[in-house]
Formats: C-alpha cells, sequence, structure tokens
C-alpha cells in the first residue's frame, strides 16, 4: 500500500515550473516509489541494470528519441554523462517536467549502526560532518536529540554541529544542536 507523502505537492509543483527534477537520498528511502507514483504516465527507465545501461551507452541518442516526452531515469548516478544529452534536449525543447531524475547522492549519507542508533543524514564539510534529524512533529520531544546525540560521542572530534528539523516553533540551540521549523531552511514552501 501505498502512503502519501507530503513533498509530493512540492514535486509536482516543481514539475510543472522546471524541466529537470532531481529526486535524492539515501538508498532504501522511498525514492522510486515516490517518483512511480507521482509520475505514473512516464516511461521508467532503470540505469542499475547492466543491459539497459550498456545499450544506452551504445546509442544515448536513440534511446533519448525514444523519449520525446521525457522519462524517469532511475540510478542516474551511474551514468552522469547522460547530463549533456538532457541538457541539450531541455534547451531545445523548453518543457516543464521532461525529466525526471533519480538516484543516490553520494555527497550525503545517514548513520545506523546495529543497536539501532540511526541519524537521519550526515553533511560531510571537509573533515567535519554534521547530523540532521528530520521530524514531522510539532511538538519538540528531547528524544528527538537521541540519535544526534550518540552520533557525536562517536564521532566527537568531526561532528561540531548538528541539526534538528521539525515542524514546530523554531528553539535555537541545545547543546550543539540548532533546532528549527523545516520552513525556516528557505527551500521548501509553507
Amino acid at each position: 500500500m501505498y502512503i502519501k507523502r507530503k513533498i509530493e505537492d512540492v514535486i509536482i509543483s516543481a514539475a510543472k515550473q522546471f524541466p529537470v527534477i532531481t529526486i535524492t537520498g539515501p538508498r532504501q528511502s522511498g525514492k522510486t516509489t515516490l517518483v512511480r507514483n507521482v509520475f505514473k504516465d512516464k516511461p521508467y527507465i532503470n540505469l542499475e541494470l547492466p543491459d539497459v545501461s550498456e545499450r544506452i551507452q551504445q546509442d544515448p541518442i536513440s534511446f533519448f528519441n525514444k523519449y520525446k516526452d521525457g522519462v524517469i531515469i532511475d540510478e542516474i548516478q551511474r551514468m552522469p554523462e547522460l547530463m549533456r544529452y538532457i541538457q541539450g534536449i531541455v534547451d531545445e525543447h523548453k518543457q516543464s517536467g521532461m525529466f525526471i531524475l533519480k538516484g543516490l547522492d553520494a555527497r550525503y549519507y545517514f548513520y545506523r549502526d546495529n543497536h539501532g542508533n540511526e541519524v537521519d543524514l550526515i553533511i560531510p564539510q571537509g573533515y567535519e560532518i554534521s547530523g540532521v534529524e528530520i521530524k514531522s512533529s510539532q511538538t519538540y520531544n528531547k528524544d528527538f536529540l537521541k540519535g544526534l546525540t550518540y552520533f557525536k560521542k562517536v564521532y566527537p572530534e568531526r561532528c561540531k554541529n548538528n541539526l534538528l528539523i521539525y515542524d514546530g516553533e523554531d528553539i535555537g540551540k541545545i547543546k550543539d544542536t540548532e533546532i528549527i521549523n523545516f520552513r525556516s531552511i528557505g527551500i521548501v514552501g509553507t
């Protein structure tokens, strides 16, 4: 059973404004399920399948000619050279929502150990790393900081600043963690 996500409206709105939408995140976080449900009318191509990526690599022009109205391309990070073709097509056709790109953003990670300690997002910044927890609650709970606190103990020299994003009021800083409402980050519509 598919569960509708709050981010769907933002993605649909973006697809009406921009020719290319990119969805990135950690493995097994629901990206494919999300895009295949939101863009049911678009063909879906998975570059993780060797035969698919080999065919496209041999003749990328034929591939893109087959999908003149656009396509969902999964695991786009496996073939970054396709971005040059996509840019050319987008510049020529200027059509919104043509390409839905999905993949793993190797610059970002999540943390989970075998004892159930986890952090939703790890952002490397040179040698330092920052942990980010994302909660849907409108009410702050001190347990929201549990994973971040543990993570800081594991990496005390590298983990300098953490962030808790949730749906409540901006609180400011508690210890080394900034606590803000998701609307304060300026990338999600209110």
